[in-house]
């Protein structure tokens, strides 16, 4: 307990440190901001801050991962970024109770349901020998295949600072070529690199790096450089006997610290890993806050489904995104997707809506756990790095759909009643 309270202050200060010395002195006309407090309201924000992993967090549970992956990367920078975002106190405990409140309903929620399986005990099991695992290599490399062909003339592995004008001259018409590209980068590939690592298969593990990086090479999308490290380095966390959490909080300390040290020659490394990694999230979820509180709420009609039957989505033909970056930088052509509590929360519903999508939330991560038993506990539960990774950067809703995991819960499912 006192380490990983003692490595959440550490990562904390990090962060802080971070917020003042790069995000606002470099990024300040994108929003970031930086109002001064006293040392009593600093002494509130880190009492928020830990109140999480002091009250929350369970070791070798089945969540344990997406607790960590939630809490370091977004749970964290979203309360920080408030407090700096707020001059009144007052304004910022409201604020961070209602981060508190929704973070406690995630994880308390599938506590609901009682499992005598857990990290630990899982890993000690053999692998299905009946499971399927070369039909998910084949579907794997039939859309790498798909993919490579689709985009023959386009797929180039830019430098960082080309990522957005080769992101820019990509065209696809196919919806169902976007659609393959986000399973195969969050469901397809992360899932034959874990197979792979668990049935110790080689090639299974190259072929679905190749097929993660290869999204890099299409939409030049960053994420996908660290997906594929990130599966693998918490696969042998999981697996040995150190903590997960501490190993991976004392390994995004040594990141944040170790890019501040890196020359001004290395800035667009900077800015990925410390920015657009760890900065981002705090600040589209403030501006997504701040939007809404002056405009109409989409009360779900974002979410195509909905609006289908709706037919009600307050932008038009805008997407949500690009509504909410054309209110803070007119000139702007990007597309500012964001986790799912600005755009489930305070989208959908505003302050209020960040406490139900939560509750959904927490009752989705019940029926994952419920469908865990001892032939897929490694998948299930290593698949929430990927899972964690979408969720930073899109509506929960487009998690499960277009990042295919409600195939997965589908699966198991019928499996199950099967």
């Amino acid at each position: 307990m006192k380490k990983r309270i003692f490595l959440t202050i550490i990562y904390s200060i990090a962060y802080i440190y971070i917020h003042l010395e790069f995000l606002y002195k470099l990024f300040a006309y994108m929003g970031y901001k930086a109002y001064e407090h006293s040392a009593i309201s600093y002494l509130l924000l880190f009492l928020i801050v830990l109140l999480p992993v002091i009250v929350l967090y369970k070791k070798d549970d089945l969540l344990e991962l997406l607790f960590t992956f939630c809490y370091l990367l977004l749970y964290i920078p979203i309360t920080i970024t408030c407090f700096f975002h707020y001059s009144d106190i007052l304004d910022f405990l409201y604020k961070g109770s209602v981060y508190f409140i929704s973070f406690m309903l995630i994880f308390r929620i599938p506590d609901l349901c009682k499992s005598s399986f857990s990290i630990k005990k899982g890993f000690n099991y053999k692998p299905d020998k009946n499971a399927n695992t070369t039909g998910i290599l084949i579907i794997g490399i039939v859309v790498l295949l798909i993919l490579t062909i689709y985009f023959r003339d386009s797929i180039s592995f830019v430098s960082f600072d080309q990522v957005y004008d080769h992101r820019a001259s990509v065209k696809y018409d196919s919806p169902i070529i976007g659609y393959l590209m986000l399973w195969n980068t969050y469901l397809i590939g992360p899932l034959i690199i874990i197979i792979g690592l668990y049935n110790k298969k080689r090639v299974y593990v190259i072929i679905g790096i190749i097929s993660i990086l290869i999204f890099y090479g299409i939409n030049a999308s960053k994420i996908a450089i660290f997906i594929p490290l990130m599966v693998v380095f918490s696969y042998y966390i999981t697996k040995s006997k150190l903590s997960i959490y501490n190993s991976l909080a004392l390994s995004f300390i040594v990141l944040i610290y170790g890019c501040m040290l890196l020359p001004e020659s290395w800035i667009y490394l900077k800015a990925t890993v410390l920015m657009r990694t760890f900065g981002i999230t705090g600040l589209l979820t403030d501006q997504y806050d701040k939007f809404f509180q002056v405009n109409p709420l989409t009360y779900y009609t974002h979410i195509n489904f909905v609006n289908f039957f709706a037919n009600s989505y307050p932008y038009g033909d805008i997407p949500l995104g690009k509504v909410v970056s054309k209110f803070f930088d007119p000139k702007t052509e990007s597309n500012s997707n964001a986790n799912f509590w600005a755009t489930d929360g305070y989208a959908g519903f505003g302050t209020l809506g960040v406490l139900l999508i939560s509750v959904f939330f927490g009752f989705i991560l019940r029926l994952w756990k419920s469908l865990i038993n001892k032939d897929n506990i490694v998948y299930m539960t290593m698949m929430m790095v990927p899972f964690s990774f979408i969720l930073l950067n899109v509506s929960l809703f487009t998690a499960l759909f277009s990042g295919g995991f409600i195939f997965i819960i589908g699966f198991y499912y019928f499996k199950r009643i099967k």
